[in-house]
């Protein structure tokens, strides 16, 4: 598997009237994103709230509503994408 990359405009195929982008371009950028919500959801799930709160949360609902939200955002991201994924 190779490392994912992010889109750029210099993978863009400029066509007459459109500009498209390929689809393994558009899968490496998306499985980018998940890899680093992935990575932000285990960071977040291994610490107890107490060590985060003086940076991050003054709550433990808004810590537990970070993770909720961030395990939301990697699920619609994949449902945006799933065609591009499957393959």
């Amino acid at each position: 598997m190779t490392k994912p990359e992010p889109l750029t405009k210099d993978k863009i195929i400029a066509e007459k009237y459109e500009n498209f982008f390929r689809e393994q371009d558009v899968k490496s950028a998306v499985q980018g994103l998940l890899q680093e919500i992935e990575k932000e959801i285990e960071n977040i799930e291994r610490k107890h709230w107490y060590e985060v709160k003086k940076v991050n949360f003054q709550t433990p609902e808004e810590w537990l509503g970070y993770l909720v939200c961030l395990k939301k955002m990697k699920d619609l991201i994949k449902k945006a994408f799933e065609g591009v994924m499957e393959g």
